[in-house]
């Protein structure tokens, strides 16, 4: 994946977290979804008045097949 590439899936998982959506899944169209999700919900969650994973009811799905 290409660092243009991964900074605009960040940017989507940013979007889909400050419209309301708490509920991912690591294996979803993001690709290098589980690294990528956990690089980007930490410095979402670091940002003042976050609060927790577990404050924001965060779910993440990870599917072994």
């Amino acid at each position: 994946i290409t660092a243009f590439r991964r900074e605009q899936i960040r940017r989507t998982l940013l979007d889909h977290l400050n419209a309301g959506f708490r509920c991912f899944d690591t294996i979803d169209s993001y690709g290098e979804a589980e690294s990528l999700l956990g690089d980007t919900l930490d410095s979402w969650l670091s940002e003042p008045g976050r609060g927790s994973r577990a404050d924001n009811k965060i779910q993440i799905f990870t599917r072994l097949d």
